[in-house]
């Protein structure tokens, strides 16, 4: 509970705090941008394979210390697979943040998705990612809005 209580947290910190966000990606290099845009589509490729532990594998240090990965399964067991299979996913929005108040110091890339699931054609994903000290791009939250 706690650990979705942090992640709602970030999430909510992460998407309100206009001062901070790089709507333009102005703030990184470009090149950067794209790895991480890269880099989030091979993880949720994972999660869209039900490949639910490797993704708490491939994820952030931080989603480590708030989630154990029992409880990583578990949340996307619930969350993603009634969804079904993606049929399409289209990136809409990226943004930079730097260092954002209320969450560790540290480059964030928030990307959000339009997808069409099997049993959801009007879905809303969202993933957001941290430029980890092993210089990749790993996720520290990830969200799916379901509401039509």
């Amino acid at each position: 509970m706690l650990a979705r209580k942090f992640i709602y947290a970030l999430f909510l910190s992460l998407c309100s705090t206009t001062l901070t966000f790089h709507s333009d990606l102005s703030a990184f290099d470009e090149k950067d941008v794209v790895i991480g845009t890269n880099e989030a589509q091979v993880w949720l490729d994972l999660v869209d394979k039900g490949k639910y532990a490797e993704s708490w594998d491939e994820a952030s240090f931080t989603l480590k210390l708030t989630m154990k990965k029992e409880e990583w399964v578990a949340y996307l067991e619930k969350m993603r697979r009634p969804l079904g299979s993606v049929v399409k996913r289209v990136l809409g929005e990226q943004r930079t943040a730097e260092s954002p108040p209320g969450v560790p110091a540290g480059d964030y890339l928030v990307l959000a998705y339009t997808t069409a699931f099997t049993n959801n054609p009007q879905a809303k994903e969202l993933v957001i990612l941290i430029h980890a000290s092993d210089g990749k791009w790993r996720p520290i939250s990830y969200f799916v809005d379901t509401k039509k």
